[in-house]
């Protein structure tokens, strides 16, 4: 990343910097390195008869459940893993850095430990969940990510003492106070592990971890992670509200799955701060209290209305669509802000060749590569073909391995670049339209199961639009110029298409729409 020269100026202003030890440096360098053994790895921690003490008595600790005592370096490097036993060094490395710095007023620094070392398991459950590639990742760098706090109390003690205590009660203005100092503390910590060689992702991670859970809904995986963990590890109940709903918004979680992750950080806790001999305490002002099992169903009752208005509002979006065009872009926006979809191939049915062909939208560069893809309706094996005969929702991974996938499912899967597909069909007043195919990974598809209802319900009007499309269209062609009255009326009808369509829409919808209330 890039920081502002004028924040430069200001970081370099900074009297203490920290420096990690050499030996740390020198693992780091070689657990990255391709080449790097794990021989090589336990020779080098074996020369730090501490950090062997802390790495072994982690690896036998109830964190990890082990049955079997391993008594050296090279099991535990092969038991744990290179990445596990990096995060575990540069931890408690960087906890060796600090150990002298004192708690005064304002600044506990027991406290702070036991948020750092709370958010890091929280972001390597989520991690884990997310099925993140290296979840020892998140545990390292939810425990870095405030590391910019202990930098501003060492170097400005008594200013930064001054900010706490008058913010004490508004902690969300403490971000802004800090920057009254020359910066604060996410911009400092993502600064220092940039002083540290830490890859461009896990500084970024750091960075932005206080942004807005606006701009979270786009930011990569480890930037995600440590900034719901850092709201669920908070001292502050309001606080850990907001990342149950940031859970929700960013990664799907029910609240009794996010709750559920903070329990086990509770049960985890100790014994990790005892292993690595960090000395935590726990806030005592925590005013979070986990819910009944029905604030579940509480919370889905309220995403499905949520869900249903906006639905509607694409609903609205279709009947003020000009052309077919325009209804399958309006259809393909709703499916992205609805279910967060980004993997998205439309086909429609064309009765005279009795096949699917591929729709190409503007901007949307897969679709391009169908532009000339024919289905026909008679290869059977193809999970489109079945999906618009039988007008239900097939999908890749659900299916047996007989028959196998047909030659047009593997190429739209290799399109899209996903795991799988699964495929929604178009059908209006027995007509078949066409279908909708969606690139998934497992874990998409399976956060996606309980919208299908709904899916399905966005797939049937935008069908609907565009059969009411096509009559317009057909009627428009079949008018003739001694039925019209004048030819200014005429003029008016064929010159505004939409207007015929609209129309038919809208009785359409209130039609649906008492159909649904009844």
């Amino acid at each position: 990343m890039h920081f502002d020269k004028s924040l430069l100026d200001k970081l370099t202003s900074i009297k203490y910097l920290p420096t990690l030890p050499h030996i740390l440096l020198q693992l780091i360098k070689t657990c990255n390195a391709e080449s790097g053994s794990l021989k090589e790895i336990s020779r080098i921690i074996e020369k730090d008869p501490a950090l062997t003490s802390r790495i072994l008595k982690l690896v036998n600790s109830a964190y990890y459940s082990k049955n079997n005592k391993i008594g050296n370096v090279d099991g535990a490097v092969i038991f744990l893993g290179t990445n596990a036993i990096k995060s575990i060094a540069i931890c408690s490395s960087v906890h060796e850095v600090f150990q002298d710095v004192k708690s005064r007023a304002g600044f506990n620094l027991k406290h702070f430990w036991w948020h750092s070392l709370k958010c890091a398991i929280l972001a390597k459950s989520i991690a884990k969940k997310q099925k993140f590639h290296d979840p020892e990742e998140a545990f390292l760098f939810g425990m870095l990510h405030d590391i910019g706090k202990i930098i501003l109390w060492i170097n400005f003690p008594e200013q930064y003492a001054a900010l706490l205590e008058k913010r004490k009660d508004s902690p969300d203005l403490i971000l802004a106070g800090e920057t009254q100092l020359g910066a604060n503390h996410a911009e400092i910590g993502a600064w220092v592990l940039d002083k540290w060689n830490f890859q461009h992702e896990i500084v970024n991670a750091v960075f932005s971890h206080h942004h807005s859970m606006f701009s979270m809904l786009t930011a990569p995986p480890l930037a995600q992670f440590i900034y719901v963990a850092n709201l669920l590890s908070s001292e502050s109940g309001q606080k850990i509200k907001e990342g149950l709903t940031a859970s929700q918004k960013i990664f799907g979680f029910t609240q009794s799955i996010a709750e559920e992750f903070l329990r086990q950080a509770d049960n985890e806790l100790q014994t990790m701060a005892e292993s690595l001999n960090i000395v935590i305490e726990p806030f005592k002002s925590n005013d979070f209290e986990y819910s009944e099992d029905d604030r579940e169903k509480e919370i889905l009752l309220t995403k499905e209305v949520g869900d249903r208005s906006l639905l509607l509002s694409t609903v609205q979006n279709l009947l003020a669509a000009t052309d077919e065009a325009a209804i399958w872009g309006e259809t393909s926006q709703g499916l992205q802000i609805l279910f967060e979809l980004t993997s998205i191939l439309f086909f429609a049915y064309d009765p005279e060749s009795s096949s699917l062909r591929g729709i190409t939208l503007p901007d949307a560069v897969k679709s391009e590569k169908i532009k000339d893809m024919v289905v026909p309706m008679k290869m059977e094996k193809s999970l489109l073909i079945e999906c618009l005969q039988t007008r239900m929702i097939t999908n890749s991974f659900s299916r047996s391995t007989a028959p196998a996938p047909g030659i047009s499912d593997k190429q739209i899967v290799q399109i899209l670049a996903k795991e799988g597909i699964a495929c929604i069909p178009m059908v209006a007043y027995g007509e078949k339209i066409g279908v909708i195919v969606l690139g998934l990974d497992l874990l998409e598809f399976s956060s996606l199961e309980p919208q299908i209802k709904l899916l399905q319900m966005l797939a049937d009007q935008a069908a609907v639009a565009i059969r009411v499309h096509h009559l317009g269209q057909s009627q428009l062609q079949h008018i003739q110029p001694e039925r019209v009255v004048t030819a200014s009326s005429m003029d008016k009808k064929v010159n505004n298409p939409p207007s015929i369509i609209n129309s038919c829409l809208k009785k359409l919808w209130v039609k649906l729409a008492r159909t649904d209330t009844a």
